[in-house]
């Protein structure tokens, strides 16, 4: 730079003007932190559209994984409710899809984001396919209705207004139920779930594929910048040390040799000592005060604070470090825990929680995991078991123990007890499908006279 230039100028010269020399040194540090500040600005404006764009990302992978989790759930209870007929189910599938309505805010959010987008034909694919999907559900629910001989004044208005064909009705109720079961089962119905699978899948890569463009772009260009960047700084370093040979030589020089006692003075010396030893005892504590706040967050985010017991985020990192293939998982619940809330309250079922937890903790070994996932749900995760008589006798044996305790709970007016459905690890088994074997083990204890413990083969 031409600054430079002017300064290496001066210092080949005998005689230098300090007045001269500040007329420079200000000229070249007001031009480089002119252009630094530009720079910076452009840097943050463009780092601003980069977490934009990784926050936009993040907001639509949030709103895909809600779609997915809004259609499962509508799926699961109106296959649930064809099959046990139990009203809680066709309460939960409303409430999902008229109250909660995960999956219709997941699309309108993805619809306003992908309007405009090529993407958008993908998301019209999953709209339509689950307004296919609701149509089916809702006839399913309709056709358990009529064969029950429920009536149609204790459901919503989506299901008064459907109209069974002539044929269907002319059916008998054991004809209705089973066409009832087949319709959410069927390849039509899989087709329009697999359809939705498909189409979201494709939005993700698709979207994947396009934030990871822009992102690549704004580090190409962030790295640009920062080179710049480096440039200039390092321009002022050769500034600075061009100004501090000249000021070395010329003022400071003179000085310390004038100041060198006051400069060892040791009162200054301690007193510096002193301030960083508040400093470092300061930053010891409010760094251990930190680590201990962390753990404590760690552990609330991990467990159930009534009970102490893992909760579904911590049975969900028990999960992703369990071998499944070599595991047992025992699916547990309170049998008519609603009814104990209903008629002693809720502070008589929150002790009933505690009390079946603690239960489980006395009843299984340290390293069984014992899990709270949600209400009066319960999982046991067991490592390192495989299926065998003698495992199936000694879990036997803990649930009827744990039964007999939870009789003498709240004395004989308060009726409480467990069902578990147990699955055992197979080669092909993950952690997702190990629990849904238990948990279908678990609903065929419930529907054959509950309070009692399950086996996959226990019923075939």
């Amino acid at each position: 730079m031409r600054g430079n230039e002017k300064l290496k100028n001066i210092i080949k010269k005998k005689e230098m003007s300090l007045k001269r020399l500040g007329y420079i040194m200000s000229a070249v540090f007001l031009l480089i932190s002119l252009l630094l500040i530009i720079l910076s600005i452009i840097t943050l404006n463009k780092n601003k559209y980069t977490n934009d764009d990784t926050h936009k990302y993040i907001v639509l992978q949030e709103n895909i994984r809600e779609l997915q989790a809004g259609t499962d759930e509508l799926t699961y209870d109106a296959r649930a409710f064809t099959v046990t007929a139990d009203k809680s189910f066709a309460e939960n599938y409303f409430n999902e899809l008229t109250v909660t309505k995960r999956r219709d805010n997941a699309l309108a959010s993805l619809e306003e984001d992908f309007k405009n987008n090529d993407l958008y034909k993908h998301l019209a694919l999953v709209m339509e396919s689950a307004d296919n999907l609701v149509e089916i559900e809702l006839y399913s629910i309709r056709l358990v209705v009529e064969a029950k001989g429920y009536s149609l004044r204790d459901f919503p208005a989506e299901i008064q207004n459907v109209e069974l064909r002539e044929e269907d009705i002319e059916l008998t109720p054991e004809e209705q139920l089973e066409l009832a079961e087949t319709m959410v089962v069927d390849k039509r119905y899989q087709s329009y779930k697999e359809s939705i699978e498909n189409e979201i899948q494709s939005l993700v890569r698709s979207l994947a594929e396009t934030t990871e463009n822009k992102l690549n772009k704004s580090f190409s260009d962030l790295t640009s910048l920062l080179i710049f960047q480096v440039i200039l700084v390092s321009a002022i370093v050769l500034t600075v040390v061009i100004e501090m040979v000249l000021m070395l030589r010329n003022v400071i020089a003179p000085l310390i040799e004038a100041a060198d006692r006051i400069d060892e003075e040791k009162p200054l010396k301690l007193k510096g000592a002193k301030e960083y030893l508040l400093l470092a005892k300061a930053y010891n504590k409010m760094s251990a005060q930190q680590v201990a706040q962390k753990e404590l967050l760690k552990y609330e985010a991990t467990h159930d604070l009534m009970t102490g017991l893992f909760n579904r985020a911590g049975f969900e990192n028990i999960c992703a470090i369990s071998d499944a293939t070599r595991a047992a998982m025992m699916m547990i619940d309170v049998d008519d825990f609603k009814s104990i809330n209903d008629t002693y309250g809720h502070h008589t079922g929150d002790q009933t929680l505690i009390a079946i937890s603690n239960e489980l903790k006395i009843s299984f070994r340290a390293e069984d995991k014992v899990c709270r996932i949600g209400g009066d749900e319960f999982i046991i995760v067991m490592n390192n078991v495989s299926d065998s008589p003698q495992l199936r006798m000694i879990l036997k044996d803990k649930v009827s123990s744990i039964n007999r305790s939870l009789s003498r709970l709240h004395g004989n007016g308060v009726p409480v007890s467990i069902s578990c459905g147990v699955a055992f690890g197979t080669p092909d088994d993950t952690a997702e499908t190990l629990k849904k074997k238990a948990d279908n083990v678990l609903y065929l204890v419930k529907s054959h006279g509950k309070q009692d413990v399950g086996f996959e083969d226990s019923f075939v």
